[in-house]
């Protein structure tokens, strides 16, 4: 029988699921710590950049035009009391200063936005406005400057009308100073409290890998128990086979020698039906014999005892040989057993004893297991794999039931048989599992393909060197 697969407990299988959870916070907590400076920072830059090189610099041009626009009235004030020269002398200087710093401040003021764009404009045609009138009415040479009350009237509200204008933009320069600086301070809060937010959630992933490891911990001491428990069974097992095996097959040996004597006839003539009898008991000795030497084969795999011996074999002489010893087999269980493949040399380094016996135990489950009147096919050829290197195949193709697809790997386990295979023929389930562990001890492997319709194909595969 078939060892029963444990199941693992629901925790268990719970923990192996969300294994990576405790990590993924860790791994996070680092990332959102090591990233978090730098992203701030990068935001604290470009914001206080924008502070520096733009809004700042465009609060120093805005002052210097107000100061260069009283610069003007002042000198018109001069010019209106009768210092015309020395007035004339301060409006152009003004003037001079007031274009300069508007020319500098236009490329600032398009970074800001529509509406700073639309109050700097407003601001340059206020103080274009009232240096047309300054030219035209108030700074006439030869004394010709109207300087009536009601042009000093007039001049005062043009020049309020500019400074209006300059006090708009003022605010909206203040207003965005101030919140580019609250942004700053803001950022740099984040810097600090954010880390800090993170603290519960390293105390939850340290606690979380805390437990997983407090867990790990406990379920590898019961791996560690069940790894020796494992080996003691195993041991005990082995130890079973080996007694038992020796302890039968030098008696059953011996019934065999015993029942193949009075086959023959050496202690007396039998009859017809004492003959029969006497062969299908010494094929059940014989059949008894092969099933204590594959317990005899598993006890040694399981040991590491497994013994191969390579030398340069022609498989393609080796295949006729084996498929002989069959052949008598199959024609009394009515089948037709054919071969393929094998007229060319095909040397290969292996061992022949054990490509017998795997080709033996092949050979023999398919002609078990299929019907009267149905055949066995052998080929040898090379195929390419998966795996790299140059292989040959042996196919053992038969016309059988087949064997289920969710039972193609569980008939290479020791001791497993179909369901209902006791119905077809005898045997123990050690045969073929013994056959691969040979097979890829030789360096090759033992496979089943998939069969359209029915029957099953196994293939044995040698490497070519």
């Amino acid at each position: 029988m078939i060892e029963e697969r444990r199941t693992a407990p629901p925790t268990t299988r719970a923990l192996e699921r969300t294994w990576w959870v405790p990590l993924a916070f860790v791994v996070l907590s680092l990332l959102l710590l090591a990233m978090l400076p730098v992203v701030v920072n990068q935001r604290v830059r470009v914001v206080r950049q924008e502070l520096v090189d733009v809004t700042e610099p465009a609060r120093v041009l805005l002052s210097e035009i107000q100061a260069a626009l009283n610069t003007e009235l002042y000198g018109i004030v001069e010019t209106a009391h009768g210092a015309s020269g020395h007035g004339v002398e301060r409006y152009a200087q003004g003037l001079k200063d007031q274009l300069h710093a508007e020319e500098e401040m236009e490329p600032l003021i398009r970074e800001m936005g529509a509406e700073a764009v639309s109050r700097f404009t407003a601001l340059r045609t206020s103080a274009a406005r009232w240096n047309e009138q300054v030219s035209r009415r108030w700074l006439q040479p030869d004394g010709a400057a109207d300087s009536t009350d009601r042009s000093a009237a007039e001049r005062e509200e043009t020049a309020t009308e500019v400074l209006a204008a300059t006090e708009r933009l003022d605010s909206l320069l203040d207003a965005r100073a101030a919140t580019q600086r609250d942004r700053i301070e803001a950022l740099a809060n984040n810097d600090v409290m954010l880390p800090l937010a993170l603290v519960p959630l390293m105390i939850v992933s340290a606690i979380l890998i805390f437990r997983a490891g407090r867990r790990m911990y406990f379920f590898a001491k019961d791996a560690e128990h069940g790894r020796l428990a494992l080996a003691r069974a195993t041991e005990a097992k082995t130890g079973l086979m080996r007694g038992v095996t020796h302890d039968l097959k030098n008696p059953l040996g011996a019934a065999s020698g015993y029942a193949q004597l009075l086959e023959e006839g050496v202690v007396g003539p039998l009859t017809a039906e004492q003959r029969d009898r006497i062969v299908r008991i010494r094929r059940l000795v014989l059949s008894a014999l092969d099933t204590i030497s594959d317990l005899g084969e598993l006890s040694r795999a399981d040991e590491g005892q497994l013994h191969i011996t390579r030398t340069a074999t022609d498989v393609g002489n080796l295949l006729p040989e084996v498929v002989a010893d069959y052949q008598a087999a199959a024609q009394s269980a009515k089948l037709e057993m054919s071969i393929e493949g094998t007229e060319d040399h095909v040397s290969v380094q292996t061992d022949p004893k054990r490509v017998r016996q795997i080709l033996g135990n092949l050979l023999s489950n398919a002609i078990k297991y299929t019907p009267a009147g149905g055949s066995v096919h052998v080929s040898l050829a090379p195929k390419p794999r998966a795996r790299p290197g140059e292989w040959y195949a042996i196919e053992v193709r038969d016309t059988g039931r087949g064997i289920p697809e969710e039972h193609r790997e569980d008939i290479f386990v020791e001791f497993y048989r179909l369901p209902d295979a006791h119905t077809i023929a005898n045997g123990t389930g050690i045969g073929l599992a013994i056959s691969r562990r040979l097979a890829r001890l030789l360096g090759g492997d033992l496979t089943l393909e998939r069969v359209s319709g029915a029957g099953s194909a196994f293939t044995l595969w040698l490497p070519r060197t």
